[in-house]
């Protein structure tokens, strides 16, 4: 899956539907219209914040463009 490629060359451990599963999808769309696909990241907080602070961590930058590439990746495909 190319969603799990872009995230493991980061050297990101990725997992399919755990913990969580589904992704949101306005109610308007949602079994209405074939186009409309979607797909939810979730992110440990551990990789970009001190949980018990609150503070960024050293991660934070790396991990925000990280994330900024993978949705502009997304973008250029539609």
């Amino acid at each position: 899956m190319a969603v799990f490629d872009f995230f493991t060359g980061f050297s990101l451990k990725v997992e399919c539907n755990r913990p969580f599963s589904g992704s949101i999808v306005p109610l308007e769309y949602y079994n209405k219209d074939k186009r409309v696909s979607s797909i939810m990241i979730e992110l440990n907080r551990s990789l970009y914040m001190n949980e018990a602070t609150g503070d960024r961590t050293c991660r934070y930058d790396c991990i925000k463009e990280i994330i900024e590439r993978f949705l502009y990746k997304m973008a250029d495909c539609f």
